[in-house]
């Protein structure tokens, strides 16, 4: 078998180790076995870094591209690398996902990615505290964090409200969408003006029911505490 130009070689040792989680070993041995050339660890192991320095034009353009979103989803995630834990902080929309690799979870590693620092637009977040000291843009919880949230406080306290709530906004979400892909900005005046009765009418049943019977910090779920906005 002929070799392969070079630059296919790092591609394809590049796909077999970061989309196929080859190691190194693995990798060297088969493009040694598909080339029929002999191909060094020291090679396979090199290009990780060397890709990552030609990715650095793309990065720049697609952090842009985020920054000028009018909204954009942000979250972080632990994952294990080696024996430590590092930490991907993401800024996605529908059409462009943006990650950035850091040994904190804290503020500083979104600053060093470049974007929501520069960021105006509206943010959807799980309410981390941290996302609100970006003050140049303005702030949304998620909705699936929300549902879960909502979820964990009728089952804690049993509550009827919480599930009546999570139904409300569900039902308003799928409204959105049917009104999305018929090519409408909003929703209408009317359908619009019920939901908002629907959830006016629903806090105001919990204010009465909370100032009553006030949740105790045991029912408050774990992964509400020490975030903005829980009790």
């Amino acid at each position: 078998m002929r070799p392969s130009p070079r630059p296919e070689r790092r591609a394809t040792a590049l796909y077999l180790l970061h989309a196929q989680h080859c190691s190194v070993e693995r990798t060297t041995q088969a493009l040694s076995e598909m080339l029929g050339v002999p191909v060094s660890t020291g090679f396979v192991a090199s290009l990780a870094k060397e890709a990552a320095t030609l990715l650095d034009p793309f990065l720049t353009a697609l952090a842009e591209q985020l920054v000028a979103s009018p909204v954009v989803h942000v979250d972080e995630t632990p994952d294990q690398v080696r024996t430590g834990t590092v930490w991907f902080h993401v800024c996605a929309t529908d059409l462009h996902t943006f990650l950035y690799a850091s040994d904190t979870r804290g503020k500083a590693a979104p600053d060093e990615a470049g974007v929501l620092g520069r960021f105006t637009g509206t943010m959807v977040h799980d309410r981390l505290a941290m996302y609100f000291n970006y003050t140049d843009a303005s702030h949304a919880v998620c909705l699936a964090h929300i549902l879960r949230d909502l979820e964990a406080a009728g089952a804690g306290s049993n509550q009827s409200w919480a599930q009546e709530m999570q139904e409300l906004l569900k039902e308003t979400n799928r409204a959105c969408h049917v009104a999305r892909a018929k090519g409408k900005k909003r929703l209408g005046p009317k359908a619009l003006a019920s939901f908002l009765s629907s959830y006016d009418a629903l806090v105001a049943a919990v204010v009465g029911i909370t100032e009553l019977s006030p949740l105790s910090i045991t029912e408050i779920p774990q992964a509400m505490r020490g975030v903005v906005g829980a009790r």
